[in-house]
């Protein structure tokens, strides 16, 4: 969550194709609503949740601020939005099937909006292709 919120706070002012701005602002919205919610799961459950990127991220992150206009448009999309939905979706599907009944319900609160951003995301991320190709 916390990468696809840094992610998309830098799309909405470098993202070059309207598209991904749109795309951006919803993400941040949504992430941002559920992190609020998880962390308020995390601590009523006795968990803690990481406060900074790993190093990873932190890595994904900076190639994504080096770029601009087309190039950082299909990096955004292929990576925060098809590659990091993925893994969120997992996340929370496999959150869903094995943790304590007020998780699971959480995980499964967040499953539709995950998917229907992941699917967005491809769409997205293919037209991004596209137009390039052409």
């Amino acid at each position: 969550g916390l990468f696809e919120i840094e992610a998309s706070r830098i799309a909405i002012t470098r993202g070059g194709s309207p598209a991904v701005r749109r795309f951006a602002e919803a993400t941040l919205r949504d992430r941002l609503s559920a992190e609020t919610d998880l962390q308020q799961l995390a601590a009523s459950v006795g968990v803690a949740l990481p406060a900074r990127l790993t190093a990873d991220l932190q890595a994904r992150l900076a190639v994504l601020e080096q770029l601009s206009g087309r190039d950082f448009d299909r990096a955004y999309a292929q990576n925060v939005g098809v590659l990091a939905q993925e893994q969120a979706l997992e996340a929370f599907e496999r959150a869903a099937d094995r943790h304590g009944e007020r998780v699971q319900q959480f995980a499964a609160e967040q499953i539709p909006a995950l998917r229907k951003h992941l699917e967005w995301a491809r769409k997205l991320a293919l037209e991004l292709e596209k137009s390039t190709m052409a």
